[in-house]
């Protein structure tokens, strides 16, 4: 296991500094090598770095310890800029931030229940990033299955009022919510008819009405409720928040003692948390730029380029 993670990470920073070395070589057409043999001669003639799985860990049981911590532009997020930027300090880089407006979004709650067959709570549903809340005491209506929710599918149907079910694809995602609205439904329902799970997905913008995926089986299971002749009836729930507020890249310069043509690798992955704890999207990634970092800076490795390790 340790010798599969070691050749992982070498991989990993191999392919930057093939990458970084071919591009910036201002005589490509003399360049013959390929890729594997230019790899080859890196780790031969450069370094052959020591990683620490255990530490890995750590960093990530730390960034993933706590539901929805690193969600972009709250407070958790911001606390694990701070801890990156502290690491790569106290390994003696140099550390700026580079801040930047967000949209802050987060849902707070979700309760999606079909009341057409005795309050039966819908067990995986997810609001869409930047959903709209529903009003104070949530929405009960009818379902009207729509197809792929194109505008040709509201022909004859009346959905004023009423919760619309479509399935992924086709058009965005904002577009089918935002024509949904349009039409005076009161809430829209994804599934996607490919993929057994609920969606995570965003709408990119916030939404007028509430919208939310949910299983596949849901979703036909609804579906075939309605076209048996049967009403198909839910409530929904759902808290969000919904801010203007910033977020930080944290970048960190190990800088050459050996570096004649300025050249410069950037290694990066994002520190935020996309759905929750977290942990592999993406707290692994963090963990992984980190110890790149201590593999530098513990063995004192001179390279013939800076690298600028990038936090985003």
């Amino acid at each position: 296991m340790k010798q599969r993670t070691k050749q992982l990470l070498i991989i990993a920073l191999l392919v930057f500094v093939t990458i970084a070395i071919s591009a910036c070589d201002a005589k490509k057409e003399q360049a013959t090598e390929t890729t594997e043999a230019v790899a080859g001669a890196v780790v031969e003639s450069v370094f052959v770095p020591e990683f620490s799985e255990e530490r890995m860990l750590e960093t990530i049981k730390l960034l993933s310890s706590v539901d929805n911590a690193r969600i972009t532009g709250f407070e958790g997020e911001s606390a694990a800029a701070e801890y990156l930027s502290e690491q790569f300090t106290a390994m003696g880089l140099e550390v700026s931030a580079q801040s930047f407006p967000v949209k802050a979004y987060v849902c707070n709650q979700i309760e999606l229940k079909v009341t057409s067959d005795s309050d039966r709570v819908v067990e995986e549903a997810k609001a869409l990033s930047f959903s709209a809340a529903t009003p104070e005491g949530g929405i009960t209506a009818e379902v009207v299955p729509l197809g792929m929710g194109a505008d040709s599918d509201y022909e004859g149907k009346d959905v004023a009022g009423k919760v619309v079910l479509m399935q992924r694809g086709g058009e965005f995602f904002f577009v089918k919510t935002a024509r949904a609205a349009q039409k005076g439904a009161v809430a829209v329902l994804f599934y996607d008819p490919n993929s057994e799970g609920a969606i995570s997905a965003t709408l990119t913008e916030l939404s007028k009405i509430p919208a939310v995926s949910i299983s596949r089986a849901e979703g036909q299971g609804l579906e075939a409720a309605v076209m048996e002749g049967n009403s198909a009836t839910v409530s929904l729930v759902l808290e969000v928040v919904h801010e203007d507020s910033n977020s930080e890249n944290i970048i960190a310069m190990y800088k050459s003692t050996n570096n004649p043509e300025g050249k410069r690798v950037i290694v990066g992955a994002h520190y935020d948390g996309v759905d929750t704890p977290a942990a592999n999207d993406n707290a692994s990634g963090a963990a992984v730029i980190l110890e790149m970092a201590h593999a530098l800076t513990d063995q004192k490795i001179v390279l013939p380029y800076d690298v600028q390790f990038v936090a985003f």
